[in-house]
């Protein structure tokens, strides 16, 4: 039984490192598409629209099955019909499911600050419309990492159901991120 004990105890001994080089700060930084999907009240029709974002992140790990993290994105679409220009700020707790040393899976929920400046130009719409954004609303998310030659890389995808012009509509955010563990 003792034998069983001391190998045991040296088993986690030498696991220890593997999993808590991983615990810690860790910056990063990500790419990708967004989407605005809504109802917009002239002509009563659903609209939709995309466009780029990209920002930086940073958090801390504080337990192998959990994290907290920070980050900005800078979005802009610019097209015949739309033009978006904002940031959007979000702090979110990220509860992490491991699969095996080198694989999790991850969601995220947390709360987004919106600034932006929308404009909507369509031959429907009598001239032009614009108007500033300025929201905090709830942020959902999903995603998967992998470690790699120390580096780490992430896919994600968040959306919101936030309510620009007053009416239901939803912001989504596909991302591929690469991020340094401290």
């Amino acid at each position: 039984m003792l034998k069983h004990a001391a190998i045991v105890w040296a088993l986690i001994l030498v696991a220890q490192p593997a999993l808590s080089e991983d615990m810690g700060l860790y910056l990063g930084y990500q790419g990708g598409s967004y989407w605005l999907n809504g109802e917009f009240s002239h002509g009563g029709t659903r609209r939709s629209d995309s466009g780029r974002a990209h920002g930086p992140y940073a958090g801390y790990r504080f337990h192998r099955y959990g994290a907290v993290e920070v980050q900005h994105l800078y979005q802009k679409e610019t097209d015949e019909r739309i033009t978006y220009e904002g940031e959007v700020t979000v702090v979110s707790l990220r509860p992490t499911l491991p699969v095996n040393e080198k694989w999790e899976f991850y969601g995220k929920l947390g709360w987004a600050w919106i600034d932006g400046d929308l404009g909507l130009t369509a031959n429907s719409f009598p001239g032009e419309r614009a108007e500033s954004v300025a929201k905090n609303v709830p942020l959902f998310g999903l995603g998967t990492r992998w470690a790699m030659w120390g580096l780490h890389a992430r896919v994600e995808f968040q959306f919101d159901g936030s309510t620009l012009r007053g009416e239901a509509t939803d912001i989504g955010l596909y991302t591929l991120g690469v991020e340094y563990v401290f």
